[in-house]
């Protein structure tokens, strides 16, 4: 299972898909400068991503590659 937290808030979602869409939707709604949505796997814990959003409205997106 594939979660995203921010915050304080943490959700659960079936697909890397589902994760990221709303992930993305969130933050430009809702998120402010320098708010960050981490993506990590739930079984393991283990870091996918980060998602952040600049002074100037984009969204800076970065992912870990190694294994």
């Amino acid at each position: 299972k594939l979660m995203r937290s921010s915050y304080d808030k943490t959700r659960r979602y079936s697909s890397l898909d589902n994760a990221l869409t709303t992930a993305d939707r969130w933050i430009r709604r809702d998120g402010r400068v320098n708010s960050i949505v981490v993506i990590y796997y739930a079984v393991t814990g283990r870091e996918l991503g980060t998602i952040r959003m600049t002074a100037k409205g984009h969204l800076v997106k970065k992912w870990i590659w190694e294994a």
